[in-house]
């Protein structure tokens, strides 16, 4: 019965070799090209790329509807490449550190698509296109970066939050291949390419929409041309650009930027108050704004009466112009 058994087997997997042969494909079921290479490790060298399989499932936490289109893991900087064999329209492969979600490979349970953990998440403009995830890992911090773009993605910290003296990241994928470059501005917000690159890439994808790259660095690089992380509340800007950074560097991202304050090694806790709870606004009208660095404005305002006793829980100040 075990010789059998054996014979069969022989039988079957000679017979599955005959039919990968026909259709062009190697023992491990990779596409062949004429000459028996496997076009897997044409695209993918040692990197551990690999092509995605037809209906692959996106790894836990992928924004629905955002299939994987390009990756890398951690290595040397990259840049744009044309001549992508796998790059078509619609569509998507990915690997992550040399863990493919496309090859069936489950991935951890976490909050990032490539499987790793951001504990902290918050929206860095107005409109709903550009959010930004973050986690402290001993001496380093990893980013992730999901924009509403398929061109680059711009990410940095300034003393100021303007451009000037800015220490700045630029990624995307760009046909197929995903780069991530590190620069930095100088006080005539000059943009060079930094000669240290301390930024350094774990994943990227991208499809018709949006765009997600995810990098890491240290909180203190020892770079003069480097913003060191502290416990303090750094600026953080962005911006972004319907194309991908060139050859000369990207291109000037018009209105498609901001800057916010974020304290990353220790974020404030979000608290969900009760919408039952009373509240009123304070608003200081046509206040006329000075051109200067630090204006104090003072105003005396008389508050709604209550019946009974009230506590003040929370004071929320905004800025609106």
């Amino acid at each position: 019965m075990e010789v059998g058994t054996s014979l069969g087997t022989k039988a079957l997997e000679s017979r599955q070799q005959r039919i990968q042969k026909r259709e062009g494909r190697g023992p491990d079921g990779t596409e062949r090209d004429g000459t028996g290479r496997s076009l897997q490790a044409a695209w993918g060298g040692e990197s551990g790329s690999c092509p995605s399989r037809a209906g692959a499932r996106p790894a836990r936490g992928a924004v629905p509807g955002l299939p994987l289109a390009a990756a890398a893991p951690r290595s040397a900087p990259h840049s744009p490449a044309a001549g992508d064999p796998y790059r078509r329209a619609g569509g998507a492969r990915g690997c992550v550190a040399g863990r493919c979600s496309c090859c069936g490979v489950a991935p951890r349970v976490t909050a990032g698509v490539s499987g790793r953990t951001y504990p902290h998440r918050t929206l860095l403009d107005s409109e709903g296109k550009y959010w930004l995830d973050w986690s402290q890992r001993g001496s380093q911090i990893a980013f992730r970066l999901q924009v509403r773009t398929a061109g680059y993605v711009g990410f940095g910290f300034s003393p100021t939050g303007a451009m000037a003296s800015a220490d700045i990241v630029v990624g995307g994928v760009a046909h197929g291949r995903p780069y991530l470059q590190d620069y930095f501005t100088n006080a005539n917000r000059e943009l060079k390419k930094d000669t240290q690159q301390d930024y350094h890439l774990e994943y990227a994808m991208e499809n018709s929409t949006h765009t997600i790259i995810e990098f890491t660095r240290e909180l203190h690089t020892c770079d003069i041309n480097d913003k060191s992380i502290t416990d303090s509340t750094v600026r953080v800007i962005w911006a972004y650009h319907h194309e991908d950074a060139g050859e000369a560097g990207p291109k000037y991202h018009d209105s498609n930027r901001g800057t916010k304050s974020l304290r990353l090694l220790n974020p404030e806790k979000t608290s969900v108050l009760s919408t039952a709870l009373q509240y009123f606004d304070l608003v200081n009208q046509d206040v006329p704004i000075p051109n200067k660095d630090t204006t104090y404005w003072c105003q005396m305002f008389k508050i709604p009466v209550f019946q009974e006793k009230h506590h003040v829980i929370k004071v929320c100040d905004s800025f609106i112009g």
